[in-house]
């Protein structure tokens, strides 16, 4: 898992959003007296922003599928009404 915690830091190094996120990485990672340091900061961007960021793409997802599933019971409840009021013209 250690080994884990330093590829997450070096991918934040090298495709952090922005240069001052990129500063600021390697400014921690350059704080770090100790190797057990740095597989606690590894762990810590792991668990307060990787997985912020897969919570966010989840309910993303899931607020998608259920405003996909809404519009089609809206469409099929549309035209159901619309066979019935063209029904009712027919006839």
């Amino acid at each position: 898992m250690q080994l884990t915690y330093i590829r997450l830091l070096g991918n934040l190094l090298t495709y952090a959003p922005s240069n001052a996120g990129k500063a600021h990485i390697a400014q921690s990672v350059s704080s770090c007296k100790s190797d057990e340091e740095l597989f606690d900061l590894g762990q810590f961007y792991q668990q307060h922003f990787i997985r912020a960021c897969e919570l966010c793409t989840l309910t993303a997802s899931y607020h998608t599928r259920w405003a996909k599933r809404c519009g089609s019971q809206e469409q099929r409840s549309r035209s159901s009404t619309e066979s019935s009021r063209i029904g009712t013209v027919v006839q």
